[in-house]
């Protein structure tokens, strides 16, 4: 195990913290963490090279924070234990999966590994797109099974520490944060790239992931510091989400709004797929819950939304009539990126990848070949062939028990608060399963899932805010 430069301010901030901070403190550390997303904190050599994430180490911290008032915590982690059992019964039959599956149907079956060859190593592309071998055990069902149980450890930890006071607060005011830094950084890397300064955002890339900096005739894509755009997209989809339904449930709406709305413009110039999958389809459960429940977003806020969407148009009609020739380019890279991208070679391959998922359901009768045993380009899929039903029916009943759909505080503008944080946090975590369901390699819904996750059960759960008691004066008596 290395610690890299990322890791070793991490774990100085992290005593810190755990020293003198306090539990918001410590919970904000680790969601802002999640920013570098294509960083290492450790690389662990041993593991087939692969690394942990800045925000699993942060994820320590938190954990030995909690712990230091165990006492005081353990009614809220029974309370987590119970909201996020499915979750728990997802993550173990997975790990136990990813330990037996891939020896019970040893050979049985060609998948392509998490870790290939690169294509360079094949006689023509079509070899390298449809590249698989037959299945065995890997260090990567390892790996893999640790990320997953770091997910759940980071969803009760995320559940407890939501649950203490100024929690749902803390969540608000880091995830604004996150949503302007995120949206800053995506900016800064398009406008240095190809200077010196260049390099020191490449210091943040330091993860042990395949680096995709693409640019298509003469564009650059937007990826921060991530690994690919895809990344950066969905990470940005995610938090843009829950900020926007902050913000139409008058949640910090100033603070929260400016945040979503720099999220979105730089989603729209990022030329992800996956974020523009779901940026459509949010707009689509927007404009439904207009339709199908009235009054479920206040009238400000869509004249707001109203207002985003007219400024965009004429921005977009104002470049058409300034320079056709830009138009046409611009329109000709977000059709590569969106309509031609079934057709493409990279799309095949993710649609090979997507199936596989479906046939390990298939040969192993609905058994699963454990996570980390395939490579897969959707979660779904991922879910079925990895878990198979035990583990595919615990994850839909964690989905469900996270949206509510028969609450009212689901889809009402006027909720009460903490539930109406939670209700946006329910919003950011759907729209990311759906996302990831797309894009996604393995069965994990990562890290940003987990604290959203625990903390819409978490402030679901929650009455409104105490208020003192008031007292009336009482006659004195005769």
């Amino acid at each position: 195990m290395q610690p890299t430069f990322i890791g070793i301010a991490q774990l100085l901030i992290g005593t810190l913290l755990l020293a003198f901070g306090s539990i918001p403190g410590t919970l904000a550390f680790v969601i802002l963490s999640g920013l570098m997303g294509g960083s290492a904190a450790l690389l662990l050599p041993a593991l087939g090279g692969s690394s942990i994430p800045p925000v699993n180490l942060a994820l320590v911290f938190l954990v030995l924070r909690l712990l230091r008032e165990a006492d005081a915590q353990r009614p809220l982690l029974a309370t987590a234990l119970r909201d996020l059992a499915p979750l728990a019964v997802f993550v173990s039959y997975g790990v136990l999966i990813a330990i037996i599956g891939p020896r019970l149907f040893a050979g049985q079956i060609d998948v392509t590994p998490m870790r290939g060859q690169a294509a360079s190593s094949y006689t023509n592309m079509m070899a390298y797109i449809y590249a698989a071998v037959p299945l065995r055990p890997t260090s990567q069902n390892m790996t893999t099974s640790i990320y997953l149980t770091g997910t759940l450890i980071l969803a009760i930890a995320a559940h407890v520490a939501i649950s203490n006071p100024r929690g749902r607060d803390t969540l608000v005011r880091t995830g604004a944060i996150v949503g302007l830094v995120h949206a800053g950084l995506g900016v800064l890397a398009l406008l240095v790239k190809g200077t010196p300064a260049d390099a020191i955002l490449q210091l943040f890339r330091n993860g042990s992931y395949a680096m995709l900096d693409h640019s298509y005739q003469g564009f650059v894509r937007i990826t921060g510091i991530f690994p690919e755009a895809s990344g950066y997209g969905t990470y940005g989809l995610t938090w843009m989400v829950f900020l926007t339904e902050c913000a139409l449930r008058g949640i910090r709406p100033r603070l929260t709004g400016a945040a979503a709305l720099a999220l979105f413009a730089v989603l729209i110039a990022s030329t992800s797929t996956t974020a523009y999958f779901g940026l459509g389809l949010y707009v689509a459960v927007l404009l439904l819950r207009m339709l199908l429940f009235p009054g479920s977003i206040r009238l400000g806020a869509m004249l707001t939304l109203a207002a985003i969407g007219l400024v965009g148009l004429l921005i977009v009609l104002g470049v058409t009539v300034g320079s056709h020739r830009f138009a046409a380019e611009i329109g000709g890279l977000i059709r590569h990126f969106t309509v031609d991208k079934g057709d493409s070679l990279s799309g095949l391959q993710r649609s090979f990848w997507a199936r596989q998922g479906l046939d390990a359901f298939v040969a192993t009768f609905g058994i699963g070949i454990g996570p980390g045993s395939f490579r897969s380009s959707s979660i779904a899929t991922a879910i079925l062939g990895s878990t198979g039903v035990i583990g595919a029916s615990a994850f839909l009943i964690l989905l469900v028990q996270i949206w509510q759909p028969w609450r009212r505080t689901t889809f009402e503008a006027d909720a009460p608060d903490p539930r109406a944080t939670g209700a946006a946090a329910a919003w950011a975590c759907l729209i990311l399963f759906a996302t990831q369901s797309i894009s996604a390699a393995t069965p994990d819904p990562g890290a940003d899932f987990a604290i959203l996750a625990g903390g819409a059960l978490a402030l679901r759960r929650m009455r409104l805010f105490w208020r003192p008691p008031q007292f009336e004066p009482q006659p004195l008596p005769a």
